[in-house]
């Protein structure tokens, strides 16, 4: 992602930036999907918008988390299941939840992994083994699967139900 040997201040004014800006380009997408669409309307994937923002903010809370801790693993219920297994996990958790308590934990989830990253230091950001839960991987290259690559993943499939709608 950043290629080479890394400068841990760069990568996280970096990574910072890529975060704000993708969160700007999700939250804006949302906006206009409560505008014109049924947020809780199911799509052809079988989730909501509501579902999609519910996911979303699930996986940047527990990379807030793990940041947090500081190193170790957090054991949780989720920890064993496949990608799919979770994801059915985080979908059951949350589908009975009020759309606005979902937008609200979001924003919350976003605000939480931001204070996270700007907390952690530089050093520790690019250091690879640094964190258990990583493996050998330093963790500016997985935040942003949990951040601005996360949202990428499901903007396409909210854009095109604001798409059939205008």
């Amino acid at each position: 992602m950043w290629g080479g040997v890394m400068d841990g201040e760069v990568v996280k004014r970096e990574l910072l930036a890529k975060m704000r800006v993708g969160r700007g380009e999700w939250d804006e997408a949302i906006r206009l999907a409560a505008e014109l669409v049924d947020l809780e309307a199911r799509g052809e994937s079988g989730w909501s918008v509501k579902d999609l923002v519910a996911h979303v903010a699930t996986y940047e809370g527990w990379m807030a988390m793990l940041l947090n801790a500081g190193g170790p693993n957090i054991p949780h219920v989720v920890d064993v299941m496949t990608q799919d297994e979770r994801n059915a996990w985080v979908f059951e958790q949350n589908r009975g939840r009020a759309v606005e308590d979902v937008l609200v934990s979001s924003e919350a989830a976003f605000r939480e992994l931001v204070a996270a990253v700007e907390a952690i230091s530089a050093e520790d950001l690019v250091a690879v083994g640094r964190f258990e839960w990583a493996g050998r991987k330093p963790v500016c290259e997985l935040i942003p699967r949990e951040s601005y690559l996360h949202y990428e993943d499901h903007l396409r499939e909210i854009r095109g139900r604001i798409g059939k709608r205008r």
